[in-house]
């Protein structure tokens, strides 16, 4: 955590360290600060959209899956987090009783294994 502050006053730009401090926050079930060091992430690298998964787990842990299914969405559109992305959309789908929508994420998910 000392490592994390003090790359943050070095680089205040620096994006991971904000996703990462999201993540600490999640685990310490704080999740108010894990909410704006994502969105705060998000503003400095709109285009890292991993802030959009962390955003989504937060929201689903706090029980508010229609929230976390838009950050799920919005995360979809990257292709390094398009796997990831889907495969959380589906289960919130799924818990949502979207069983049809969480199938075809399911099978598209599926369908990318080799």
């Amino acid at each position: 955590m000392e490592t994390l502050n003090r790359v943050i006053n070095l680089f205040p730009s620096y994006s991971d360290a904000y996703l990462a401090w999201g993540q600490i926050h999640i685990n310490n079930h704080n999740y108010e600060e894990a909410i704006k060091d994502f969105k705060f992430a998000l503003t400095i690298m709109p285009n890292k959209l991993v802030g959009y998964l962390g955003l989504g787990d937060v929201y689903k842990l706090n029980g508010n899956l229609k929230k976390a299914l838009k950050q799920y969405n919005k995360a979809i559109t990257d292709p390094h987090q398009e796997f990831i992305a889907r495969y959380k959309r589906g289960r919130v789908l799924y818990t949502l009783k979207s069983y049809k929508d969480a199938e075809l994420d399911f099978k598209y998910i599926l369908s990318l294994a080799p």
